[in-house]
């Protein structure tokens, strides 16, 4: 390809309002807002769309009516041309989908994480979109649609094609690989689909002009595995408009929020229920732990059900609700890469967090400043104590987090 891979100025990336056309591409549309992957993709949209704004984007025909869900797009962004695709995204409990899959990843040497994303139909909206319309740039959201950026650099030479990386992947595979406690097999696939995953970005990447990461520390490890200056920062903008409201409920209680589909989610879920909360419960037995997030497995309710002090709430449609609940937020990850929306979240609803170093990584954030770090279980349990007997640390804490978020992840991070 004769693609430029000279990184160009961030603002390149703001939305235009000079009549130009534009793509965005994104493997699961943002509403509704039940994880993190899709409330990244939201914020970005908001920012880095336009007028002439494109957005094709795949939705889960269980449970989510497309016609609400494109007028619903079209009211909040004030767009004219929205493009749903029906797709099966969850696909682990559906055995036609699966072998499907597993012969896209044979037949192309493709990784699973892109081999389940491959859709004719997507291709086709693509094709109409850029044969129809004079496109000046094409966003394609995430790893999983990387294979759609020869297609577009073929049909239209002259669009800009930037995609924005919410993870390394192949990094949050290799951490899932090297734990001891999933048999050999499981183990050596997760290999295989990390090396998978590196010579698909390799083979993809000369076709795109600038690759966004939410994270400074992905850009620089991606920038290293892959032998490439092509990945850049890019704070994501976090759109919200809560005051700072910092209070505690008379009832001192932790909560965590976020998809039980995502495996690094329940690693550190079952870390912290087997490990940290039997201790706190006797430090504490009036504490309560409050999980909000879908897709658990029936196993996992019942371990929820049958352990002392815990509420599993589900999928709930009022945050507000459940954050005027908590006293604190946890982030118990072990695994996994990007940037952890549910800390943002947490921050912007004035919540102290107690998290793992894993899970700030990427985040600018300190010690006791803008949250508590526990990477053991001893510094965990520690750090939730100290928040229950120091109303002021609490207070301290949840004002650093909010001032970082409008600081840094402001909705105008370029003040433009």
């Amino acid at each position: 390809s004769d693609v430029d891979h000279t990184p160009v100025a961030l603002s390149y990336l703001i939305a235009k309002d000079d009549g130009t056309a534009e793509l965005f591409i994104a493997p699961e549309i943002f509403f509704p807002l039940d994880n993190g992957g899709k409330a990244a993709t939201y914020h970005y949209f908001r920012r880095l769309h336009g007028p002439g704004t494109h957005l094709v984007g795949f939705y889960d025909p269980h449970g989510v009516d497309p016609a609400e869900v494109a007028d619903r797009c079209r009211r909040e962004f004030d767009l004219k041309h929205v493009h749903l695709i029906p797709f099966h995204i969850r696909i682990r409990r559906n055995p036609s989908m699966l072998l499907r899959t597993m012969v896209f990843m044979i037949l192309k040497g493709w990784p699973y994480l892109a081999a389940k994303f491959y859709s004719p139909e997507m291709i086709r909206t693509v094709k109409r979109i850029v044969a129809e319309e004079d496109i000046d740039r094409v966003i394609v959201d995430r790893t999983n649609l990387m294979y759609l950026a020869p297609l577009i650099r073929r049909l239209y030479p002259g669009a800009r094609i930037l995609q924005i990386s919410h993870n390394n992947e192949a990094e949050i595979v290799l951490d899932y690989s090297r734990d001891r406690s999933r048999s050999l097999p499981v183990r050596a696939i997760a290999r295989l689909e990390a090396r998978l995953i590196t010579a698909y970005q390799k083979k993809l990447i000369p076709f795109i002009h600038d690759i966004y990461c939410i994270s400074a520390v992905d850009a620089e490890a991606l920038n290293g595995t892959l032998g490439t200056n092509l990945f850049c920062y890019y704070p994501m903008p976090y759109y919200f408009d809560r005051p700072y409201d910092f209070h505690s409920p008379e009832r001192f209680a932790a909560g965590i929020c976020g998809s039980l589909a995502w495996p690094p989610n329940i690693e550190g879920l079952l870390w912290y229920l087997d490990t940290i909360h039997p201790v706190i419960m006797r430090e504490l037995p009036e504490y309560r732990f409050l999980i909000a997030g879908a897709n658990a497995t029936p196993p996992l309710e019942k371990k929820f059900r049958e352990t002392p002090g815990v509420e599993y709430l589900g999928y709930v449609d009022n945050l507000k609700d459940f954050y005027d609940r908590c006293s604190l937020i946890i982030v118990p990850l072990l695994s996994g890469s990007g940037i952890r929306i549910k800390i943002l979240d947490s921050f912007s609803y004035s919540k102290p967090v107690v998290a793992t170093t894993k899970a700030v990584q990427g985040l600018q954030v300190g010690d006791g400043r803008e949250l508590l770090f526990g990477e053991s279980d001893e510094a965990f349990i520690g750090s939730i104590l100290r928040l229950a007997r120091d109303g002021d640390l609490q207070r301290r804490v949840a004002r650093g987090g909010y001032d970082y978020l409008r600081r840094v992840h402001g909705s105008d991070p370029f003040g433009s």
